[in-house]
């Protein structure tokens, strides 16, 4: 359980250069993040699938709050025209609601920890 919140330091950091990247008008490479948050999955899954699990809606949790927070926005902040692929299918589902997917996601986290 440690690496997943450890990860997470990791997403702080990404979610810092990602607004610092905004700021300054530069692109995004959400599918290097994506892939990024696929291989530590991937690797914490020697512990169990629900490790796996927790790490992707954790980060999903953290990276988007944290992305908001140093972006001067609210948390529940959800951007009108969507990039990321992962975007467009939360934004489908919840509309510009960003509170509702945060606490679906923490309760999945919750749920795959005590598994």
């Amino acid at each position: 359980m440690i690496p997943v919140f450890v990860y997470q330091i990791f997403v702080v950091w990404l979610a810092y250069d990602n607004a610092e990247r905004i700021a300054e008008g530069k692109r995004i490479y959400h599918g290097l993040n994506g892939l990024l948050h696929l291989l530590a999955a991937a690797i914490v899954l020697v512990h169990g699938w629900q490790y796996s699990v927790a790490l992707l809606f954790l980060t999903r949790i953290v990276f988007d709050s944290s992305l908001n927070l140093f972006r001067n926005l609210s948390l529940g902040y959800v951007t009108p025209k969507p990039k990321s692929i992962i975007d467009k299918v939360e934004q489908a589902i919840f509309g510009r609601n960003g509170y509702t997917p945060k606490i679906i996601y923490a309760i999945i986290v919750c749920l795959a920890l005590v598994l």
